[in-house]
């Protein structure tokens, strides 16, 4: 189902203009057609610079596609969110450091099954704040609708049997915390 790779890479998200957002150490687990696939343990800290933000309290499996505009984690064993999806830049990696513009809105799945796009409001602030070019803004509007209808329909690594995979491999493993 996809070669395998382990290591440690550091995701590191930004703001637009180099400004820090979280980042945090993930296992590699492999690369498919979607792209490198990622495992985060329960207990992991998420930084902002040097500052712990919050510590995880589930398991998650991160999709880090390539060349599209979004992120994706499964929260596995979480209460409400089955499913969330950052759009941002594609992502850059070099070495042990994946790096990537988070672009304010995400795609969320809960529980129930219900889709929508979140964090309108903070795009909109941001478009003035940050001062988003009109591509960024276009492109990323565009992603969110493509994620939100493929998400929505189950469409590709989203439908449910590739993640199951993934994590299936990285529950075999026993990872440690990074």
């Amino acid at each position: 189902m996809g070669a395998t790779a382990y290591g440690v890479v550091e995701v590191a998200a930004e703001k637009w203009g180099g400004l820090p957002h979280y980042r945090g150490a993930m296992h590699v687990l492999g690369e498919d057609e979607h792209g490198t696939w990622l495992w985060g343990p329960a207990g992991r800290t998420i930084r902002r610079g040097s500052e712990v933000v919050f510590t995880t309290k589930q398991d998650a499996l991160g999709l880090m596609p390539h060349e599209a505009w979004w992120f994706a984690s499964w929260w596995l064993g979480h209460p409400a969110i089955d499913l969330y999806v950052n759009i941002n830049t594609p992502a850059i990696r070099a070495d042990d450091l994946m790096t990537y513009v988070d672009l304010d809105l995400d795609v969320v799945r809960l529980r129930s099954g219900a889709c929508e796009i979140v964090d309108q409001d903070e795009f909109a602030a941001h478009q003035v704040e940050l001062d988003y070019p009109a591509s960024i803004v276009a492109a990323t509007e565009a992603a969110a609708q493509a994620v939100l209808a493929q998400v929505s329909a189950g469409d590709g690594p989203f439908g449910g049997p590739t993640a199951d995979h993934w994590a299936a491999t990285a529950r075999t493993l026993d990872l440690p915390i990074v």
